[in-house]
């Protein structure tokens, strides 16, 4: 049996199937997510980004590292989190591949929206927003804040 040697609340909470460890490539897609909303936040912030109901610049400002005191590309800033949020989605099919998120990261690539599987109730909060609005996937810079 392999056993998982990490931190709770970086590993993927479904990493324990039947008494085993299942890695897999979107097992470490969600801890890259993790990490990332961790960056962008300065906390481990993903109850509070999940239990959050705003969207857009608003959303991006409230959940932004306090330390950098509004000093930073809300572009960027809001592509970190959206693609922390899609990597850490508690259903890995709905986790982009580790390529895709780069991609997204560094040529502006879109990710595909997240879809709810039949018999699968839609999270609550900031996923639900993701998965509902088509123009939070889009680039920021394509969309306009209200």
């Amino acid at each position: 049996m392999t056993t998982a040697i990490g931190t709770v609340g970086y590993m993927d909470p479904k990493l324990m199937k039947n008494d085993k460890v299942e890695f897999n490539r979107r097992t470490d897609v969600y801890s890259f997510g993790i990490v990332l909303l961790d960056i962008a936040c300065g906390k481990k912030p993903r109850e509070e980004i999940l239990r959050s109901s705003r969207t857009g610049a608003q959303f991006v400002k409230n959940i932004a590292d306090a330390k950098l005191t509004g000093d930073f590309n809300m572009t960027q800033m809001e592509r970190v989190v959206l693609l922390g949020l899609r990597c850490s989605h508690p259903d890995a099919k709905q986790r982009p591949l580790m390529e895709d998120a780069m991609k997204y990261l560094e040529d502006d690539k879109e990710l595909p929206a997240i879809t709810q599987r039949e018999g699968h109730e839609q999270e609550q909060g900031a996923y639900a927003t993701i998965s509902s609005d088509k123009q939070t996937l889009m680039p920021p810079r394509a969309r306009s804040f209200s």
